[in-house]
């Protein structure tokens, strides 16, 4: 754990209102379901933009992959 309620900057972790967590949730956005990420990491290296860009991609823009989509990732990572 990083000095003053931050994390270390290799690990992400998330939490409802746990300041001690990369990435921490209002109890109000958590009951509300919508609201606003706290960024706890302390680096300054980090570009936010992408950082917030992968957090949607992975938790709210994500899809599960179709059969036919699952099947030629399959395909191509036997080199068929």
């Amino acid at each position: 754990m990083g000095k003053h309620e931050t994390v270390n900057t290799d690990t992400l972790s998330s939490g409802v209102a746990n300041c001690g967590c990369s990435i921490c949730v209002g109890r109000d956005n958590e009951k509300q379901g919508k609201g606003y990420l706290e960024d706890r990491c302390p680096a300054s290296n980090k570009n936010l933009y992408v950082v917030t860009s992968l957090l949607a991609e992975t938790t709210i823009l994500w899809e599960p992959p179709t059969k036919a989509e699952a099947l030629a990732a399959k395909k191509q990572a036997l080199k068929v």
